[in-house]
């Protein structure tokens, strides 16, 4: 059923792999693993491009509510998509596939400034699909072609994107575009999202020409979102069902998974969101795309779907998964194409020591046995000719974990394709072993090899990050010109970094373009006017932002309870946003307003202000006590701006030192004086262990014996109590 990779092999499969390593390595060292031997991966063939580029990027990052959000704003759409494509390149993004939209040339140059790659998405097939008798497939396949005629020598140009989730019986007219695609451009994969799992080739209906489609492309696209109810929250099922349903297709076609990171009946945590990442590519995805809008919408504005970031408000460290897409994006596709010619190997010769953990997710659908039990740290293994790459992470998105990774018979040294170090590592023989530690669901990837692999390999890593760094600096200096701020130095310190990477001396063009950096910055403060107006704009972003996340806490209030005065302020709101977006506006385009940009700053935190202490005119008239049971959590926190909305007085108590409640002042108080006791436990590090989708028990020691004793004799009294998320394992 699951094809199984890295630490998937059972114990006695690792011994048989290597014992048949140790014997080849001693009957015949010149022998290597088949997975060397065969021919070069079909995709990288075709499409030769693809040998240096790791995808990673956005679905509907540039959707059509965009345009009605740039409408709202009083901007023209191609300022706010040139400024989402800033905002995805500062976060490490290089790809995006934007909403039903047929890209030309125009939009296409704005994506290839700021390093983009962009796939087209028109709307021809689905035009057939309502119509057939006025959009025959003939009809389908001239618009289609004429349209890759347009685009089919840009640089900026992704793939092209024939359709969304179809039906298996589409696939035979989905083929039949995909073949004229491909005599149209062969330099561009033409793809679809498959999202139908399980793959079954006896399905009578459909098996054979869905089956017949995967297998006839080289490139492969589709999303799986498992963080929901339906699936018992399950980041492991991409990487164990999904693409080892992809792989019995075509293992050697390269899959671009796309990750849930936005609401879908429930939103992943920032470790669920990595373990999806790292775990999928660990199973054989040699490239990563997001579903989320966030950098296109406002929610208070043009309401779509909750997602992280955006290209108009501050986002670290408001938007911690947003930052760490970022931060996961900068190793990713600086390190990533190491992983493009080469081959997933669930036999390589790998065994990891290290502990395991539980967890339980629906079974019945995708999953044989909804009881999982994994190891700690997980690997997948790419196999090439010349050194190995490894992907290696942490299984586990809520314990930090730690183990010993051993690799027999596959190189002499370890590296690190983060740090660009060599790992500490015991070489005993053919046997080499390292340790590795990583947060929740967190990972990188190393190479096994010798150390002039692992200076090739390091190349590439720096010459990823100068391109990056040179883009930006770049771009930012230009706008920070155009206002006047003194950038020759800066300018000049780029040129020499170019120079310095025309020689493939990457070290030195990074450290110049660091000093580029600080120097932008310093002439950026040395312009009173310029650092001024950014001051002052970096401000409203925060106000703004924090209107947006009380929005996202309390939509019904916005849209159902508002009384005047919340609707008055939401419409100051709009229009001072308006005047922040043309003063903003105005900066890129060499136009300072410093006098304006200070005085709007004060009147949107005066408005920021008013609408998060906001409460409705009617309120219960009932006194709720917050019992805090541990640190303070994000939980709790909104919790209790939930309660604040409907109940006059929300005090929020903690256990006293000895026995007790106490309040935010640290002064005992009677817990009589309450009408309800409500106890939240969702947050790791409160008192409450998870044992994922399972059970939840008190951690030994998390609370005193005086704590019981208050809470049961508040009880005991006639007090009522409401326990919620894990607060359940209390009783």
């Amino acid at each position: 059923m699951e094809e199984r990779c890295g630490t998937g092999l059972s114990r006695h499969q690792i011994v048989a792999v290597l014992l048949v390593a140790g014997v080849l390595a001693i009957l015949a060292p010149g022998v290597v693993f088949s997975v060397e031997n065969r021919q070069p991966i079909p995709a990288l063939t075709r499409y030769p491009w693809l040998e240096d580029y790791f995808a990673y990027g956005f679905w509907f990052a540039d959707a059509p509510h965009a345009r009605d959000l740039a409408a709202t704003l009083g901007e023209a759409w191609e300022v706010r998509q040139e400024k989402t494509f800033h905002d995805l390149s500062r976060h490490n993004v290089n790809a995006v596939i934007p909403g039903n939209q047929a890209p030309l040339p125009p939009y296409l140059d704005r994506a290839h400034k700021y390093g983009l790659r962009c796939a087209t998405m028109p709307l021809f097939l689905y035009r057939h699909m309502d119509n057939p008798k006025e959009e025959t497939m003939e009809r389908v396949k001239s618009v289609w072609s004429h349209h890759a005629n347009q685009i089919r020598t840009h640089p900026g140009l992704l793939a092209y994107h024939v359709f969304d989730e179809p039906h298996p019986t589409i696939s035979p007219k989905i083929q039949d575009v995909t073949d004229t695609l491909a005599r149209v451009d062969p330099a561009h994969p033409a793809i679809y999202t498959h999202q139908h799992l399980p793959l079954n080739r006896d399905n009578e209906e459909w098996g054979e020409v869905e089956w017949a489609l995967l297998d006839s492309l080289d490139v492969h696209l589709s999303d799986l979102y498992s963080i929901e109810p339906h699936f018992g929250r399950d980041p492991w099922l991409y990487g164990d069902v999904g693409m080892a349903n992809y792989r019995k297709v075509d293992p050697d076609a390269i899959h671009w998974p796309t990750i849930q990171a936005f609401t879908f009946h429930a939103t992943p945590t920032v470790p669920e969101l990595r373990v999806m990442v790292f775990h999928t590519i660990a199973c054989g995805a040699k490239g990563v795309t997001f579903f989320t809008t966030g950098q296109a919408y406002c929610g208070w504005i043009v309401h779509f779907y909750p997602s992280v970031g955006n290209a108009w408000f501050a986002e670290e460290p408001a938007d911690p998964m947003y930052a760490d897409i970022s931060r996961m994006g900068r190793h990713l596709t600086s390190a990533g194409p190491l992983l493009m010619p080469r081959r997933l190997d669930p036999n390589y010769p790998v065994r990891v020591e290290c502990p395991t953990f539980r967890a339980t997710v629906r079974s019945g659908g995708l999953r044989e046995d909804g009881n999982l039990t994994r190891p700690a740290i997980h690997v997948g293994a790419f196999a090439g000719k010349d050194f190995d790459v490894l992907v290696v992470h942490n299984d586990d998105p809520w314990t930090e974990h730690s183990g010993r990774v051993t690799i027999s018979g596959r190189g002499r040294g370890v590296y690190d394709l983060e740090a660009l170090e060599p790992v500490p590592a015991r070489v005993r023989g053919r046997l080499v072993q390292f340790t590795v530690k990583f947060a929740p669901g967190n990972g990188r990837l190393y190479l096994v090899g010798d150390e002039a692999d692992f200076e090739v390999a390091k190349s590439t890593v720096q010459r990823h990050w100068y391109e990056r760094d040179r883009l930006l600096a770049g771009i930012e200096a230009d706008i920070a010109g155009r206002c006047g701020v003194g950038v020759e130095p800066v300018r000049e310190q780029i040129r020499q970094a170019a120079d310095s990477a025309g020689d493939s001396e990457y070290a030195r063009a990074l450290e110049l373009m660091k000093a580029a950096r600080a120097g932008l910055a310093e002439a950026e403060a040395a312009h009173p006017e310029y650092s001024r107006t950014v001051t002052a704009l970096d401000r409203m972003r925060q106000d703004l932002h924090r209107i947006d996340e009380w929005y996202d806490i309390h939509p019904y209030v916005v849209s159902d309870l508002a009384d005047d005065g919340l609707k008055g302020l939401i419409e100051r709101g709009t229009e001072y946003a308006r005047q922040f977006v043309s003063i903003e506006n105005a900066l890129r385009a060499g136009k300072l307003r410093a006098e304006e940009a200070v005085k709007l700053q004060a009147e949107i935190t005066a408005v920021a202000d008013s609408i998060v202490t906001y409460r409705p005119e009617v309120l219960q008239k009932r006194r709720i006590a917050l019992l805090e049971l541990g640190e303070h959590t994000g939980d709790a926190f909104f919790l209790y701006d939930w309660l604040a909305m409907v109940y006059q007085h929300v005090d929020v108590l903690k256990i006293g030192r000895k026995s007790g409640f106490v309040n935010a002042e640290g002064r005992s108080v009677r817990p009589g004086s309450y009408d309800l006791l409500w106890i939240h436990l969702g947050d790791p590090g409160g008192p409450v262990e998870a044992i994922y989708c399972v059970k939840a028990r008190v951690v030994r020691g998390a609370l005193s014996r005086g704590a019981v004793t208050a809470i049961r004799k508040y009880v005991k009294s006639g007090g009522g109590m409401i326990l919620s998320g894990l607060g359940a394992a209390l009783v």
